[in-house]
């Protein structure tokens, strides 16, 4: 009877053993498979990086022929008292795109071959500013950490977000925000270690939802600018639509 016992506890502990091995494979098959995931995506990043970065080249290059011939930029022949009723032009390219349609704005970023994912994920995290920024104590304006941008990113990808995907969505925000952000630091005690926020006051956020320009239809079906308002863009071309 005892030997029996001893034979049953043995078995017992050799099915624990064969438990846990299984368990350590699966986790280990399943830490596997997300690093191929990530790096999948990573790959998809980098190869959509060097697209905007060529398409940006050619822009640019476009843009110096046509300064060379003509001695105009596109900002110089804009015209903001040809726009209807009173409409204020943009005041950047978050501005602008905010204050489109959308599914135009979708197109012209992300589905008509010219993949700017992360441009469109930077307007989205914005335009949820509500949800997911930080507002001031006086209702001055709001802010975004990092840690914002992550957990807005969450909510709109579904999972947490890699983190090439948060700094490229970060740089993009800063990007197209030109000059109605302001990236500073915001440090809560002497203690803490400054953290790097980007800021926008209280009226330039409102803004975002006015829908100004839906009427316009300043995008085609097919996403492309049509003209009327052009985005202001400062510093550099990465935010220009």
């Amino acid at each position: 009877m005892w030997a029996i016992i001893q034979e049953l506890v043995q078995m017992i502990g050799d099915l624990q053993q064969g438990q846990n091995r299984a368990d350590r494979n699966r986790k280990e098959i399943a830490s596997q498979l997300n690093e191929i995931t990530e790096s999948i995506d990573e790959a998809d990043e980098t190869a959509d990086q060097a697209k905007e970065i060529a398409k940006t080249a050619n822009a640019n290059a476009e843009q110096a022929k046509s300064i060379a011939e003509t001695g105009e930029t596109a900002f110089d022949r804009e015209d903001p008292e040809e726009l209807p009723g009173g409409i204020e032009p943009s005041s950047s390219p978050l501005d602008f795109l905010a204050n489109c349609r959308q599914h135009r704005v979708k197109k012209h970023l992300v589905d008509q071959g010219t993949p700017r994912k992360n441009r469109f994920r930077a307007l989205l995290v914005m335009k949820r500013w509500e949800e997911f920024a930080t507002k001031r104590t006086n209702g001055s304006g709001i802010f975004w950490t990092r840690d914002d941008v992550r957990d807005a990113l969450t909510a709109i990808l579904g999972k947490r977000p890699h983190a090439q995907t948060l700094k490229r969505v970060w740089n993009e925000m800063i990007a197209i925000g030109s000059s109605d952000v302001d990236v500073t630091e915001r440090r809560v005690s002497a203690k803490q270690t400054p953290k790097e926020i980007i800021a926008m006051d209280i009226e330039t956020a409102e803004g975002l939802f006015e829908s100004r320009y839906h009427h316009l239809e300043l995008l085609d079906s097919n996403g492309r600018v049509t003209g009327g308002v052009t985005p202001v863009v400062t510093q550099n071309d990465r935010a220009e639509v």
